[in-house]
């Protein structure tokens, strides 16, 4: 991970800050089905890169797993073609 990218909790998103990001879970669909942060959209890890051109461009992205690892690759796939992001671990 470069230092353009940081790890946080959702307890460190302030409430007001929820509505200028976009939450991007990037898990299999089985586990996004079981459990997902409120109004996040599922783009599995491996398929965020070639999705890149319906990404909002006005919002932060915020990509989430459970560990990190999947958030950290799509993190930097997504480096690769510009938008500033954050990755969060759940």
């Amino acid at each position: 991970m470069d230092d353009n990218s940081g790890f946080i909790t959702t307890e460190q998103i302030p409430a007001d800050d929820w509505k200028r990001l976009h939450v991007i879970d990037v898990r299999d669909a089985g586990q996004f089905d079981k459990q997902h942060i409120p109004g996040a959209v599922n783009v599995e890890w491996r398929r965020v890169f070639a999705e890149r051109a319906q990404l909002p461009k006005d919002k932060t992205i915020l990509r989430y797993c459970k560990a990190g690892v999947f958030s950290a690759q799509s993190a930097m796939a997504l480096r690769l073609a510009g938008p500033e992001s954050v990755c969060i671990c759940k």
